[in-house]
């Protein structure tokens, strides 16, 4: 099943992978770390993806850092090539 897009954010896609591809990464990862991840997984500035999920800049920012820290890795890109390993 996938995830319906907000559509607060009118040139996103209309739907996110599926959340379980992304849990497969870290058991670990809450629900809202799953869903900036996915969004991350398109490409979604910080700015998009904060649009996206209704909330400020800064938090996303310490939210994938976190993320990142969970999955151990550094970066954005590193953490999306463990998502398509994982697929």
């Amino acid at each position: 099943m996938r995830i319906l897009l907000s559509h607060h954010v009118d040139h996103l896609p209309l739907y996110l992978p599926n959340t379980k591809q992304v849990a497969a990464i870290q058991p670990g990862l809450t629900k809202r770390d799953m869903s900036i991840l996915a969004l991350a997984s398109y490409g979604l500035s910080h700015s998009e993806i904060a649009k996206a999920v209704e909330t400020g800049i800064g938090a996303i920012k310490n939210r994938l850092s976190n993320i990142y820290d969970k999955i151990g890795v550094t970066n954005r890109l590193a953490a999306l090539t463990l998502l398509q390993q994982r697929d």
